[in-house]
């Protein structure tokens, strides 16, 4: 076996050296230095910063939506509804229909003020999920840091192509950026230390909001229970709607207006136009589905 002059390892030594797998740390380094990271907080920044000025510009008119033709874009002032909903009765109400055990979820925000019933759901804990958070020190701020936009003296025409091509960017950008995190979670190292550092901040694995097992709460604690600290998953919820097994004005009897709020959106007319086909699919969806259930 030859050895090596300049290192005084043998072939067979240097083949034994372990190659160096790159952690959670250094792929988040990474990401801040391509600039893939600033980029997207910079992205956001920017579009905050016109959507910001053409709302200001358009707030006192009598118009609220406002067509940009040539360049495909609406800018757009849309009402929104703000309900409280009366959780108890709707709980009570889906257990009546059969329907509270693959609708509810246990309340999490509830359970942080009532520590002592977090500590009784303790054994009805499912087992935990975790994602990959960033977070920054001064050095990873400031090159996170947003730039001044000057906006004000752009015509609303550059304001809406441009933030419409900010939104198209944001969509790449944060699609690689999901990946990016969705790869870090598989990080072994992570996931043992559960936080990381590196020049520019820290990389932590945090666990998703706690699930618990809804059917075993209510065998052992009574419906009641679920009745006071459960609430219905929006989703679950949104899928019995579409099948028609309940409908919307059954949900609505325990809603009560509170406020009407005013929001600002800009978008292409295409999209604009996907919202209101599918807004309309799903409609006529809940009503055959509906009517079928019924029949």
């Amino acid at each position: 076996m030859k050895r090596c002059k300049k290192c005084s390892l043998t072939n067979r030594d240097f083949y034994k050296e372990e190659v160096q797998v790159p952690t959670a740390a250094n792929k988040m380094e990474e990401l801040m230095l391509s600039g893939l990271y600033p980029s997207k907080q910079h992205n956001q920044a920017k579009r905050e910063a016109i959507k910001r000025e053409l709302k200001d510009r358009l707030y006192d008119s009598e118009e609220k939506r406002f067509v940009y033709q040539k360049l495909n874009g609406v800018a757009k002032f849309v009402a929104k509804k703000i309900y409280q909903v009366d959780t108890y009765s709707l709980n009570e109400y889906l257990d009546d229909k059969g329907l509270l055990l693959p609708i509810i979820k246990i309340n999490n925000t509830m359970l942080k003020e009532e520590p002592e019933v977090a500590k009784l759901l303790a054994p009805y804990e499912e087992a935990p999920t975790y994602y990959a958070r960033p977070s920054f020190n001064k050095k990873g701020k400031e090159l996170n840091s947003s730039r001044i936009f000057p906006v004000q003296s752009w015509s609303d025409e550059e304001l809406i192509k441009e933030y419409l091509l900010l939104g198209n960017q944001h969509k790449n950008l944060e699609a690689e950026y999901k990946r990016a995190m969705e790869e870090m979670g598989q990080c072994g190292v992570l996931q043992e230390k559960k936080k990381l550092t590196y020049e520019y901040g820290s990389i932590s694995y945090i666990p998703h909001a706690t699930r618990y097992r809804i059917a075993d709460i209510y065998a052992d604690l009574g419906e009641d229970f679920l009745y006071i600290y459960g609430e219905p998953h929006h989703q679950s919820l949104e899928e019995f709607l579409l099948k028609g097994t309940i409908s919307q004005s059954e949900i609505d009897q325990f809603r009560t207006l509170k406020d009407i709020r005013v929001e600002f959106t800009i978008m292409s007319l295409d999209s604009e136009e996907r919202q209101h086909m599918m807004f309309k699919e799903r409609t006529l969806q809940m009503s055959m589905n509906r009517s079928s259930v019924s029949y």
